[in-house]
């Protein structure tokens, strides 16, 4: 039944819930600008650097890899 919620939600207001491509790009930029390799930063992350790999064309990562990149990108953000 949450499924069906979330599907009707973005049915109903043509939001999209998760923006790939700007999340995409946040991780290629906050690489970028600490200097990272796509290892290094999986392993500050802790994922595998295919994740980040794959976040960075533009793929949507797994929920657990998701979790820890939005943590990792809000921390800098504060620093910003």
């Amino acid at each position: 039944m949450g499924g069906a919620a979330v599907t009707d939600l973005h049915m109903e207001s043509g939001v999209r819930l998760f923006d790939q491509a700007g999340f995409s790009a946040r991780v290629r930029d906050r690489i970028r600008a600490c200097g990272l390799t796509y290892r290094s930063a999986g392993e500050l992350v802790g994922v595998n650097y295919g994740v980040i790999f794959r976040v960075c064309r533009g793929h949507a990562p797994p929920v657990e890899a998701y979790l820890r990149l939005k943590g990792w990108l809000d921390e800098h953000d504060e620093w910003d």
